[in-house]
């Protein structure tokens, strides 16, 4: 085969240099979105920022370390077979892994989940007792200033009720 000025080994050497970049770019994009985003738009953010940079990387390693400097058909189909080797050997098991890893990590951190949780919980009902008695004084204070004057609410012109204490709901 004619490869220009290189030899069919230099080619050779250039599609498998290609096909293991294809293998590490897959790698790390499996691992950048192993958790998808919700909304397109978020989604076309998170695949735009991690291809933007791959292309560059690819772009300089076709520049840098090829034989040819320049883009070949055997550069291509060396990321096309790299990308395909990925998914049909690597990327199962590399999904299984990130898997166990999120199970760890949260067996890991679920003691300390709950403790924040549950002190959280108590800050809130404590939180809410205090603000309760607070308006309860100040219905009180309200209601005493109110007998002083010999005025009762409906007389004073305001039409307001007392406030309610806070209820969690």
């Amino acid at each position: 085969m004619n490869f220009g000025a290189f030899s069919a080994a230099d080619a050779l050497s250039d599609a498998f240099l290609s096909l293991g970049l294809a293998v590490v770019i897959s790698f790390f994009y499996q691992l950048a979105l192993s958790r998808p985003p919700r909304s397109k738009a978020l989604s076309f953010a998170a695949h735009a920022l991690f291809f933007i940079p791959a292309g560059a990387l690819v772009f300089c390693f076709i520049a840098g370390a090829t034989q040819a400097k320049e883009p070949r058909w055997y550069l291509f189909a060396g990321g096309a077979a790299g990308v395909f080797a990925y998914i049909k050997c690597f990327s199962g098991l590399v999904g299984g892994m990130l898997a166990a890893l999120r199970r760890f990590i949260r067996r890991l951190l679920s003691p300390l989940l709950n403790a924040f949780a549950r002190t959280a919980g108590a800050l809130q009902r404590r939180a809410v007792s205090v603000y309760n008695q607070l308006a309860a004084k100040r219905a009180e204070k309200a209601e005493k200033s109110g007998e002083e004057n010999g005025l009762e609410n409906a007389e004073r012109g305001s039409g307001k009720e007392p406030r309610k204490p806070y209820t969690q709901t």
